[in-house]
């Protein structure tokens, strides 16, 4: 992602190895991190090695309004191990010229049925955004 000094950096599965090693690089960069885990155990976690805002993606009202609250001037960086609804609603956050690394999809590995897609394209094109997988 090139992390800059002064970006915001959004991370799902955050408390993981990749995750929390990817947070940690951005801070070391002297980006602001905000990282989303499933218990409020991870969350401590994700603040103790200093993620700049941790939430636990089962009990918030919503991943836009915790988006809203940590991201105010948007998201530069997004590095995404889950996908599904959290890759829709931080790429509608992201800055123009952000850039998105794919790293997994955890949402969608154990799904019965494929998920329902929703067009992004036009998203990424006005907004400019970069997205790679990893």
């Amino acid at each position: 992602c090139k992390p800059k000094a002064g970006e915001t950096v959004v991370v799902t599965g955050a408390a993981g190895a990749v995750g929390s090693a990817v947070g940690q690089i951005a801070k070391i960069k002297g980006c602001r991190v905000v990282g989303f885990a499933g218990s409020d155990a991870k969350v401590e976690y994700l603040k103790s090695i200093g993620f700049d805002a941790a939430y636990n993606y089962k009990t918030i009202s919503s991943i836009d309004d915790a988006l809203k609250e940590s991201c105010p001037n948007g998201v530069d960086q997004f590095f995404d191990n889950v996908g599904g609804e959290f890759f829709e609603v931080v790429l509608s956050r992201m800055n123009e010229f952000g850039r998105a690394s794919i790293c997994g999809a955890i949402s969608v590995y154990n799904a019965l049925e494929p998920p329902k897609a929703h067009a992004v394209s036009g998203l990424l094109i006005y907004k400019q955004l970069r997205v790679e997988g990893f």
